[in-house]
């Protein structure tokens, strides 16, 4: 909620504040292309928290940590340093809304505009405060401060060291709280910005063309009642310090789980540590934008990121597939079945089959995936009824290519013709039990593991009907088996058949 607030101020401040469009995007006649890519590696941005001795060109010592008492007023100074044609500029300042009430400076529009001390170094001047309106009502508060100086000479903004703004806060409440106004980030990839802007409309010191100014950024701390001990010397008190005892005067927190970036193992609070996650993914928790969490954690809460772990940290898949259900998902597994195949040449690669076993011989996979193993038009599941999916009667016959019984399927004597005598085993006197049920009696029969053949029509018993379906000539479609869809189960003797 207090994100969302913050961007919508944002929105409304910058649809006003780019209605300045020569002093925000460049003017006509603007200055030559090398003004687009300069730097200024020395400008530094920062918080000062005693602003004695600070003028508008002019700095005193800047102070870290400063010690108030709850009900106090008191002044803390947004400084630049080395600053080059400065013009408009801008950054959120981030600080704890429940110790400390901001009081000034408010918007274009409260009376407040002459805090704005840098720009009004100049003999002329003409300042937009575009900063958000007072009073600021989400704690923690992101308040957006920003102002552009509206009479613009090209190449003639303002240079040196200086406040750019002066603050007035009132102490609330006991506690600390931190100012800051580095670059704060947003669940989903966004960021609230801190920028310079030069009298042509380039962003100043943001050599990496990300739209935030590269810094140094300095922050600072109040102590309301408390003190300003400080352990790792980098100007913030141990009692407000995110890493007390690691330097980190930015107090960059890119997570904002409470331990700065210095100290915490897990920068994007996804889950997965720093030291395992593949370069360039220390600060982003969904590293392929499939809106599923590297690691374990959910780190934008109730955002449109779910909590992982992803099985493909650099490659996008939502629905984190994973047929062998190792450690890495399908579309970055190279051996998908876990066969010791790779799937590169693997030709069954959803299924295991380290034999690579392929009796047809056709690029139709190995067995292993292929329902039809011998390639002679009926599956292997439907064959398997009959007992015909592994014989091969034809194999003595010169160019035979295919199991002339599996296509036709009735040749139960195994002469590798058909005859009489295949048409007497549904009726020799052996046969007695042919109401043996193989679909309701698991066992075999005991007189024929493959009795099942004969019941050609899967029905409950061995009859007439499985006799008829064998003859051709009776053309009776209602007594050809399913398995031969509508084929007859018998149609020739035993030839070379076409591949």
């Amino acid at each position: 909620m207090i994100v969302r607030s913050a961007v919508s101020r944002a929105a409304l401040v910058l649809g006003a504040f780019f209605g300045l469009a020569a002093i925000l995007t460049g003017w006509p006649g603007e200055a030559p292309s090398e003004h687009a890519i300069a730097t200024h590696a020395q400008v530094e941005m920062g918080l000062d928290a005693d602003p004695t001795g600070n003028t508008a060109t002019s700095l005193g010592t800047i102070q870290g940590c400063r010690v108030v008492t709850q009900g106090d007023q008191f002044e803390v100074d947004v400084y630049v340093k080395n600053v080059h044609d400065l013009l408009s500029w801008g950054a959120y300042l981030n600080y704890n809304g429940n110790v400390l009430i901001l009081s000034a400076p408010g918007n274009n529009t409260q009376g407040n505009n002459s805090r704005f001390m840098f720009q009004q170094a100049q003999a002329v001047n003409n300042l937009y405060n575009g900063s958000d309106t007072l009073p600021d009502v989400d704690p923690p508060a992101f308040y957006d401060i920003n102002a552009a100086d509206q009479a613009v000479i090209a190449g003639g903004g303002d240079s040196g060291s200086g406040v750019l703004l002066r603050l007035r806060f009132s102490a609330a409440m006991s506690g600390f709280t931190s100012l800051s106004i580095a670059p704060i980030p947003l669940g989903g990839g966004g960021e609230l910005k801190s920028w310079l802007k030069d009298s042509y409309g380039n962003l100043i010191n943001d050599a990496n063309a990300d739209g935030n100014f590269d810094g140094p950024i300095s922050s600072a701390g109040i102590s309301v009642g408390g003190t300003c001990t400080d352990d790792d010397g980098d100007g913030v008190p141990n009692t407000g310090d995110n890493c007390p005892i690691n330097y980190n005067p930015d107090q960059a927190n890119h997570d904002l789980d409470g331990m700065g970036d210095a100290c915490d193992g897990d920068d994007d609070g996804d889950g997965l540590i720093d030291t395992n996650e593949p370069g360039g993914c220390v600060f982003v928790p969904d590293c392929d934008y499939d809106l599923r969490s590297d690691g374990n954690l959910d780190p934008d809460l109730s955002g449109p990121i779910v909590a992982g772990p992803d099985n493909c940290v650099l490659v996008a898949n939502p629905n984190q597939a994973n047929n062998d259900g190792d450690a890495l998902g399908d579309v970055c597994d190279p051996d998908d079945d876990n066969d010791t195949v790779p799937d590169t040449s693997d030709n069954c690669p959803f299924a295991a089959n380290a034999n690579q076993l392929n009796t047809d011989g056709k690029p139709d996979g190995g067995n292993a995936c292929d329902d039809d193993d011998d390639n002679d038009g009926f599956s292997d599941t439907l064959e398997a009824h009959i007992g015909t999916d592994s014989l091969d009667l034809c194999a003595n016959i010169s160019g035979s290519n295919n199991e002339s019984d599996d296509r036709w399927g009735a040749d139960f004597d195994d002469s590798q013709v058909f005859n009489i005598g295949d048409i007497n085993s549904f009726l020799f006197p052996l046969r007695a039990d042919q109401t043996f049920n193989k679909f309701n009696h698991p066992v075999p029969d005991p007189q024929d593991p493959n009795i099942v053949r004969w019941d050609l029509q899967q029905s409950t018993s061995i009859n007439i009907g499985d006799l008829n379906a064998i003859n051709p000539a009776l053309n009776i479609p209602t007594a050809r088996p399913p398995m031969f869809n509508g084929q007859p189960a018998f149609a020739r003797n035993c030839t070379v058949l076409p591949p």
